[in-house]
């Protein structure tokens, strides 16, 4: 099998996991998921760094922290020197939710990882390893 075919299976398995994991894990959109996921890790954000670390629009932003804000998951506390602005930070319902979430991954991940085999585990781990560091150097179609 050639590489764009392998690629194209790859891809439509990625997609299918994501779409079934998504189902079973929440009702959050991806981008509600991925605000939550980064105030996990940098707590206290303005918005304009969410779009950054998201890469979401800020109209996307802008409605997913009132989607989040209603359902109790974060606050928004205007910052006292620039009464413009504020900050997003988690609730403890939305820290408890996220962290919830994250154990259930890894649960997940657990299980796969233990079918695998020990060998297979540790590929796939190199493997992802690599990819991961391939994208954070901005890796594109021509590198």
């Amino acid at each position: 099998m050639s590489n764009r075919e392998q690629a194209k299976s790859l891809i439509n398995f990625i997609m299918i996991i994501g779409m079934k994991n998504k189902q079973k894990a929440t009702s959050l959109t991806t981008g509600e998921m991925g605000i939550l996921g980064c105030l996990q890790v940098h707590d206290g954000l303005k918005p304009k760094e969410l779009i950054e670390y998201t890469g979401c629009s800020s109209a996307h932003i802008a409605k997913s922290i009132r989607n989040l804000s209603a359902k109790g998951y974060i606050t928004r506390n205007i910052t006292p020197l620039d009464k413009r602005s504020a900050v997003i930070s988690l609730t403890e319902q939305g820290r408890n939710y996220i962290n919830n979430i994250y154990t259930n991954a890894i649960d997940m991940t657990e299980k796969l990882l233990d079918r695998l085999g020990e060998k297979d585990s540790s590929d796939l781990v190199r493997i992802i390893g690599t990819i991961s560091a391939f994208n954070s150097k901005g890796g594109s179609s021509n590198d």
